[in-house]
């Protein structure tokens, strides 16, 4: 079946404006993860995937501080990676409120886990299903303040307040830096590309790394 959302008006009320008060969160999420970085121990959740206590408290921490920025859940849905829960009380789906943060409090929990620093925090927000807004932070990664990379409906997309400027890839014979998912050599068949295959750890950072020229594409 097809799920179509209702009309909506547009989201008001400065929460797509408020990129440094989500850049905020991040950090702070961020900074939690850090206290735990090196020192956890990973358990498999029912699907077999990787999460961790860092997880689950990174994930409290930027629920409640977007719930003080927007507590109407009628206007802001949270769509979080871990414990979906209670997350929303009064609203049964994404599409019935008029805007939808995307939360993955830690992308690349196994790399995180394994003592790596290829891990994000991704907030994203979505309007009738469409991406409008959003931050993504390595911590460990781009030196002290970590890669910072930002975007919203008023704001260009930047990396460490530097705008974003993709590869000129144009045809496959172009293109020279792919990113993977970690698990691509199980089943991946690739002919005739010359170039490389990177697996970075966070599917949200390789997305990033796309828009900033770092990569052609991703899986």
């Amino acid at each position: 079946s097809t799920i179509v959302p209702r009309p909506h008006l547009g989201y008001k009320g400065g929460m797509l404006d408020r990129l440094d008060d989500i850049e905020d969160i991040a950090r702070a999420a961020a900074e939690v993860g850090v206290s735990h970085f090196g020192h956890v121990e990973a358990e498999r959740k029912a699907d077999g995937t990787v999460v961790t206590a860092a997880d689950r408290a990174m994930q409290r921490l930027i629920v409640e501080r977007l719930r003080a920025l927007e507590p109407d859940p009628a206007r802001l849905y949270i769509l979080a990676e871990e414990e979906q829960g209670e997350l929303n009380p009064g609203v049964a789906r994404p599409e019935d409120a008029d805007l939808v943060a995307a939360v993955d409090p830690l992308d690349g929990t196994s790399s995180f886990a394994a003592g790596l620093p290829l891990w994000a925090v991704s907030i994203g927000f979505l309007q009738n299903s469409r991406p409008v807004a959003g931050v993504v932070l390595t911590p460990l990664l781009g030196g002290p303040q970590g890669w910072c990379y930002r975007a919203g409906p008023h704001d260009p997309a930047t990396r460490n307040g530097q705008p974003l400027r993709p590869r000129a890839s144009h045809d496959w014979d172009d293109v020279d830096q792919i990113g993977v998912p970690s698990g691509f050599h199980k089943w991946a068949r690739i002919r005739g590309f010359t170039g490389k295959l990177r697996s970075l750890g966070s599917t949200a950072h390789h997305l990033c790394l796309v828009a900033a020229g770092g990569l052609d594409a991703i899986v």
